[in-house]
């Protein structure tokens, strides 16, 4: 990371400046690659569990756990769709299992199990477990954004016909998880699989030892991951501290040559990504002028698309930051939000290895330098934390202001 990160004119997503590089091309098989992509983030989830685990930070524990889950989730995914696409082989039939599953990974493993043949190489006991662990993940983040996101945005209608936004938390309770028991059952999960895929003995019995319980509470004080305090219920802040701050730790470790680039670089980039996301919908959601069920509507609506997040806050910042017109700052930021977007517009391609059509992502090479992609992040959050403050102690002043004055009437009549 650079030591002034802040967002400058000369920002190039895919400038090359120094080793290491990273060059990526997607030119296996489909099966391989999915697995391999399940290699990447079940090594980042390994990693940040394992920093977690010895870190002493009981703060890092608390907020860090959502993008923990989901580097392990989604490694899940991928092995099990890669382990369905060595039996499912025509195109068609491909791209009917993706969308009749999508993300779902009990009704992804339903599929697999048919082509599971236990013989000599898997206990019945432990397909049993396996389906019941998922299951489990299934009923909380059947969709993949319950430890993405804050909330999940459901639509009713009025009475008029006019369509409602409602935001519903996914942690509305405290909630005390048993880090370790987390950690290990993810990882006893994809081991099997990984069996599975490989078509080789699973032997270990240490699933035995844990209940198929996805969110298990326990587990020692400084193994102990608390969610759900009512001053973070629904805030998109612990989500934007975790898919910030651990990248920067993953870096860390790609730059000092402890970890591989290799491995490591794609699940960086989608956890930077989706930082950036998360601080543009909670601007917009927590600081903006909008009502919230504007900003609801926006949300929803632009979903992905980090450019249309923008510029629904863009005018805002301007008219609040009150800086001189030869300031070019938030032109500087209109050049960073492009690039990102061009180059990654639906959030899939850090993700998967090809799009939902079964496009191949990175069909031809492409280089990315690894130092300044983690600059190009960065300066870019830097910016929007900057932001989201400055907003915030506007609405303070503000909300102040209008106090005083209702006071003042009510002294006055």
């Amino acid at each position: 990371m650079s030591d002034m990160s802040w967002v400058h004119s000369n920002a190039d997503f895919q400038k090359i400046l120094s080793e290491p590089k990273i060059r990526m091309c997607n030119s296996a098989s489909m099966e391989e690659l999915f697995m391999q992509y399940g290699q990447k983030f079940y090594k980042a989830g390994h990693l940040t569990a394992e920093y977690m685990s010895k870190c002493g930070d009981i703060s890092k524990l608390d907020t860090y756990f959502f993008a923990l889950v989901y580097l392990y989730r989604h490694g899940l995914e991928l092995i099990l769709k890669a382990i369905a696409f060595q039996f499912i082989l025509e195109r068609e039939a491909r791209a009917d299992f993706l969308e009749n599953t999508f993300h779902n990974l009990a009704k992804i493993f339903t599929v697999v199990k048919t082509f599971i043949n236990p013989q000599n190489l898997f206990s019945e006991e432990v397909i049993i477990w396996v389906e019941q662990y998922l299951a489990g993940i299934s009923c909380i983040d059947k969709e993949s954004d319950s430890f993405r996101y804050p909330f999940n945005i459901s639509i009713t209608y009025n009475k008029r016909g006019g369509k409602e936004y409602r935001a519903k938390p996914v942690f509305e309770k405290q909630t005390y998880i048993d880090l370790i028991a987390l950690a290990n059952k993810m990882e006893i999960t994809y081991l099997f699989l990984e069996c599975v895929y490989n078509k080789v003995p699973y032997n270990s019995k240490e699933y035995t030892n844990y209940t198929t319980e996805f969110l298990q509470e326990g587990g020692s004080y400084y193994d102990q991951c608390v969610v759900g305090y009512d001053y973070a219920i629904g805030k998109f802040f612990p989500f934007i501290k975790a898919y910030s701050e651990i990248p920067r730790m993953l870096v860390a470790k790609m730059l000092s040559g402890q970890e591989s680039c290799d491995i490591l670089f794609l699940p960086v980039c989608y956890l930077y990504r989706n930082a950036v996301e998360l601080a543009l919908k909670g601007i917009l959601y927590e600081e903006s002028l909008h009502s919230r069920q504007e900003s609801l509507r926006l949300i929803y609506r632009y979903k992905h698309k980090i450019w249309g997040l923008w510029q629904s806050i863009r005018k805002q910042i301007i008219e609040e930051a009150g800086a001189p017109k030869a300031d070019e700052t938030v032109q500087y930021v209109d050049k960073y939000i492009s690039q990102l977007h061009n180059y990654d517009p639906s959030s899939s391609v850090f993700r998967y290895p090809v799009d939902k059509h079964l496009a191949y992502h990175f069909k031809n090479t492409r280089v990315l330098d690894i130092e300044n992609v983690d600059n190009f992040f960065s300066e870019l959050i830097s910016f929007l934390e900057a932001v989201d403050m400055m907003l915030s102690a506007h609405n303070e002043w503000r909300a102040e202001m209008e106090a005083e004055q209702r006071s003042n009437m009510d002294f006055d009549y």
